[in-house]
């Protein structure tokens, strides 16, 4: 916990051994201000980590121009490993970028998770 000056409120940031203990060690990924939720859906306890994907995209994926723009963000989800038995879910900010070339959509790639997928490879 640190008492942010600039805010005059407290902020919980994630450090680096929670990061690893969660493995979420990759540099790309941020910790939201306030990154842990603790819900219960249909009686079963959740932990959400919330978190933003910041890893550029520069190349178009589809034609292989390089005249990206960001085009608006989106959210994901995907099922971690378990913390003291309890589910844990990420919900990842991510950045969409839109090729000028060939007005395509796409997103940088990201490690924690296999492509049109939404189970961590640590998971699997």
């Amino acid at each position: 916990m640190i008492k942010s000056p600039q805010l005059n409120k407290e902020v919980f940031l994630m450090d680096y051994y929670t990061k690893k203990l969660l493995t979420l060690t990759d540099k790309s990924f941020i910790a939201d201000e306030h990154w842990l939720e603790e819900k219960t859906i249909n009686g079963i306890p959740h932990h959400f980590i919330k978190g933003t994907w910041t890893k550029p995209c520069h190349i178009c994926p589809h034609c292989h121009a390089k005249t990206l723009i960001k085009h608006g963000t989106y959210q994901t989800k995907t099922l971690l490993p378990k913390f003291r038995q309890i589910k844990t879910v990420l919900l990842l900010k991510r950045t969409r970028y839109r090729c000028k070339t060939c007005l395509k959509t796409c997103s940088s790639s990201c490690s924690l998770v296999d492509k049109h997928c939404c189970i961590s490879k640590e998971l699997k």
